[in-house]
């Protein structure tokens, strides 16, 4: 109601229409910004912000347009490269704390002058559909928040003797994705977009074990085993053009070789995480029939930290996406992980396979708990659900299907820390 008189809302307003999922998620900063009480304090904190990382900054502030309303106050020298100081940048040692404002390393305790209250995440689709409240959402349980510290840019927290960090990089280039091949096994075709360097890191810093989420890992078990009569070690399915995919001829009318048969072209893993120890040796997991607390899980205690990280993702030559993608919250008695492969071929095929890792501080044991969904057009006509495929404004959003997906497997394993 507000987006036609106030630019801030306006822009609020044009960020809600063209992104999905949670504001909380897609939006963290202006979420918490809009906590704040009075118009006067988010304009000077966005008028601190626009000084520090816009005008402070010469890689951006170069390509602006100077004149006399906006003039430019530094000059370069075309032989010596050097110039004057920058008048709006602020000192390489300053930029942590901006003047009159409290320190600290995000941007809300920087330039708002209030500390982040780290908005809560959606996390519904992390819990399984058959422990979602049918009545009112329980009530926070006073509890009392252990100390803990953030890591450097707000990339984790170290927490009740665990360091959880989280890194979100670039996508692989050509020479890293052909070391991947060389030095860790990936001789097949990769993804379109291979985060290399993302990763998040759960360490209990007594034992020494660690719990990863890692690309190369994920990748490698895209590659398809079978068994001694050659079966599959998983459901294999063809688009809807393959016939015409498998007569292709290349530019000189020669027919094109059959596609290599020993990975999986969607790219689906049923990877559920790397557990070492400090010697590197994987931890092995037994099964349980523990459950992870999902009442602690949906009560509204405040988060302290959070994260998320893709691994990969690849658009199927057109015909679909497949991805895996990691969250993770942390509250003052648990943390919790949701690490989801999901796959969608057009009009052909849905899959999910989840795994949701729980620790409640305290406790000496870690749990994982692995979730296999899936359905072909035909077994989703049978049941009834057409529109799962057929919906795309909603077939195309995990958290909006992995409700209504039919469930294949699910096992839960324990891990002693």
């Amino acid at each position: 109601d507000l987006s036609g008189k106030y630019m801030y809302m306006g822009a609020i307003h044009y960020i809600m229409k063209v992104k999905r999922g949670a504001f909380s998620e897609h939006s963290p900063l202006l979420c918490e910004i809009s906590r704040l009480r009075k118009w006067n304090d988010i304009y000077e904190g966005m008028l601190y912000m626009f000084k520090a990382e816009v005008l402070g900054k010469f890689p951006v502030v170069q390509h602006f347009v100077f004149g006399d309303h906006f003039p430019a106050t530094w000059e370069t020298s075309g032989s010596s490269r050097t110039a004057r100081p920058n008048p709006f940048a602020m000192a390489e040692q300053q930029v942590s704390v901006v003047p009159g404002r409290p320190g600290g390393t995000d941007a809300l305790t920087k330039y708002f002058a209030t500390k982040s209250e780290r908005a809560r995440p959606s996390f519904e689709s992390g819990i399984p559909q058959t422990t979602l409240p049918s009545t009112a959402p329980t009530v926070a349980v006073p509890t009392t928040v252990p100390a803990f510290t953030f890591l450097e840019d707000n990339k984790g927290i170290s927490i009740n003797g665990w360091l959880i960090k989280i890194n979100n990089g670039r996508i692989a280039n050509d020479s890293e994705l052909e070391a991947l091949k060389t030095n860790d096994g990936l001789d097949f075709p990769l993804p379109e977009m291979v985060f290399f360097s993302n990763y998040l890191s759960c360490i209990h810093q007594n034992s020494g074990i660690e719990v990863n989420f890692n690309p190369v890992d994920a990748l490698k078990g895209c590659k398809i085993k079978r068994n001694e009569t050659g079966e599959p070690d998983r459901e294999l399915f063809k688009v809807k053009m393959h016939h015409k995919w498998q007569n292709r001829t290349d530019a000189h009318g020669m027919e094109i070789k059959q596609w290599r048969d020993d990975f999986d072209w969607t790219y689906t893993t049923t990877y559920a995480a790397t557990i070492k120890d400090t010697s590197g040796a994987c931890v092995k997991r037994r099964t349980s029939t523990k459950r992870i607390d999902y009442e602690m899980l949906k009560r509204k205690d405040p988060i302290l930290w959070f994260g998320t990280t893709q691994l990969y993702e690849d658009d199927l030559f057109d015909n679909g996406d497949s991805s895996y993608t990691i969250k993770v919250r942390v509250m003052a008695d648990c943390f919790f992980i949701l690490g989801r492969m999901w796959l969608r071929v057009d009009d052909t095929y849905l899959r999910i396979f989840d795994t949701r890792i729980f620790h409640a501080f305290g406790q000496n044991d870690i749990l994982i708990e692995t979730c296999h969904q899936e359905a072909s057009k035909e077994k989703l006509h049978q049941i009834g659900k057409d529109f799962l495929l057929t919906d795309h404004r909603n077939c195309k959003r995990p958290e909006q299907v992995d409700k209504k997906l039919p469930s294949i497997h699910a096992e839960t394993q324990l891990v002693i820390v």
